[in-house]
């Protein structure tokens, strides 16, 4: 499954620097748990086990069983996915926003499926590149998929397609190794993320709209005159979100 008609992709960027490092990260681990004695001791305290996470205190395995796969294609088609959809967000949002992303909806997918599954462990980060795929979904809407590298459908379609797939695998599994239900956290989480991102920038917006009419139009001139002196020295890009509102607003009056 890939995608195409994103006009912002580099294929030369193909590895964005948070991308990188949690590839790089994986392979390591992955790597690492070749060798028996370490592997079992990788497995054991950083693997997520909700048992020992609270009656032990191993609070970092909510984090560090994102870096566990077990099998080299558990390995390969998350590490896949990620740089599938991950540096399209990463360029977007910025590294730093990305990452506190990733480690969130994985975070969720990990205590989601603890409330299914209360004595097992969880390894993997592919609750979070659900999040990821959600994250996508909502930010670039029209982009198409090759759904399986066959059918053509656009994204939005696509991630609730793969989701109602979980969803019913979840209910229907038995005794399997697959945590169905870490990666239902994990969408959840990147959708209750953005939601909620989406909700502050609103909340600014409805203020600033309030606040904008007490200016009056001297003000107002005076402002886009500082601005446009700011724009000359530094460039575009030195403007605040709400420099570039006032310019906008200014401009269709």
């Amino acid at each position: 499954m890939f995608y195409q008609n994103y006009s912002g992709y580099d294929w030369r960027s193909f590895f964005t620097p948070v991308v990188r490092i949690i590839t790089a990260i994986n392979v390591i681990v992955f790597l690492l748990l070749q060798i028996p004695k370490t592997g079992n001791f990788i497995l054991t305290f950083f693997g997520f086990y909700p048992w020992w996470f609270f009656s032990k205190m191993m609070f970092w395995q909510i984090i560090s069983y994102l870096f566990i796969h077990l099998g080299l294609w558990h390995l390969v088609i998350n590490t896949l996915m990620l740089c599938m959809f991950g540096p399209a967000l990463e360029r977007y949002w910025g590294s730093r926003y990305f990452l506190i992303f990733f480690l969130f909806s994985g975070v969720v997918a990990g205590l989601f499926n603890m409330l299914f599954s209360f004595d097992s462990y969880v390894y993997g980060c592919s609750g979070a590149i659900f999040g990821i795929l959600i994250a996508y979904a909502l930010v670039f809407p029209d982009t198409v998929l090759l759904l399986f590298f066959i059918f053509p459908m656009p994204i939005r379609y696509a991630v609730i397609f793969l989701i109602g797939i979980d969803l019913l695998a979840a209910i229907s599994s038995s005794g399997n190794n697959i945590a169905y239900f870490a990666h239902l956290g994990g969408a959840l989480g990147g959708y209750l993320f953005i939601k909620k991102e989406l909700f502050i920038y609103k909340l600014k917006a409805f203020r600033f709209n309030m606040s904008f009419p007490k200016s009056t139009n001297n003000d107002i001139n005076q402002e886009v005159d500082s601005i446009l002196d700011k724009i000359s020295k530094k460039g575009m890009k030195s403007l605040s979100k709400r420099e570039m509102e006032i310019l906008k607003r200014k401009s269709k009056l």
